[in-house]
Order: C-alpha cells, then structure tokens, then sequence
C-alpha cells in the first residue's frame, strides 16, 4: 500500500510538473513560423489577444497582449483581413493535448516586427526578460 501511494504521488508531482511548466523564452529552435490572413481578433482568457487565421484552426494569443501592447480596435482595424506572420513557441502541455491553442513569440506585420519575446530582437514592444 506504501508502495503504491509513493508511485500515485510521483506520477501526480510529474502530472503537476508539465501542467504548470512555463512557456520557453522563443529561440529559433523553438519557434514555428505560420503567415495567413487575420480572420479574428479578440480578446480571451485574461486580457490575451487571439489571433484566428483564415482556414486553420489554431488559435495563437499574445499572452496578457490587451494589458500590455495591444488595442483591440486598432489592431482589428490594422490586421483584419490582411496577412501577417506569427512566430508561436512550441509548448506542449494536457491541458491543450491536441495543440489548438500556441503561445506567440513574435508578431509581423507588413515587414514590421509589432511584438517580439525574442531577447535578441527589437519590435515595437519588446516584452522584458
């Protein structure tokens, strides 16, 4: 019964551990390039800007992106129905186990960096280290 309750509490300590692991710092090993036209932007979660492609399902968000960086209404008037290019960090996680949902390192548009986690790169905003 010993036995059984210290490998229960591992598993559940490993289980808690990939939970609650933070996003990586974005690197160019760990990042994925995807360019596509803003189909949707809105807010989720707290404060998370959302980005939705046309014809991929994926939802990417700029973690705490309306509190720090963004508007809502200028980014909509800006990105919508145009192309832009997103950086996402490669995170896996259960909670999103089918990987629906990225974290975003980076965001172009029009050429210009808007938002960067990259500590090498300047946008215009660079999230602190």
């Amino acid at each position: 019964m010993k036995k059984l309750l210290i490998a229960a509490g591992i598993v559940l300590f490993l289980l808690f551990a990939m939970i609650f692991r933070p996003v990586s710092i974005p690197t160019k090993n760990n990042t994925v390039e995807v360019t596509g036209v803003v189909e949707e932007l809105r807010e989720g979660g707290r404060f998370d800007l959302v980005f939705r492609f046309k014809d991929d399902p994926t939802r990417y968000y700029v973690n705490r992106g309306l509190e720090t960086t963004f508007n809502l209404e200028d980014a909509r008037s800006l990105m919508l129905g145009k192309v832009a290019t997103i950086k996402y960090i490669k995170h896996w996680t259960p909670l999103d186990h089918k990987g629906e949902v990225k974290h975003i390192g980076e965001v172009i548009f029009d050429g210009e960096i808007l938002y960067t986690e990259f500590p090498e790169k300047k946008g215009k905003y660079q999230v602190p280290n």
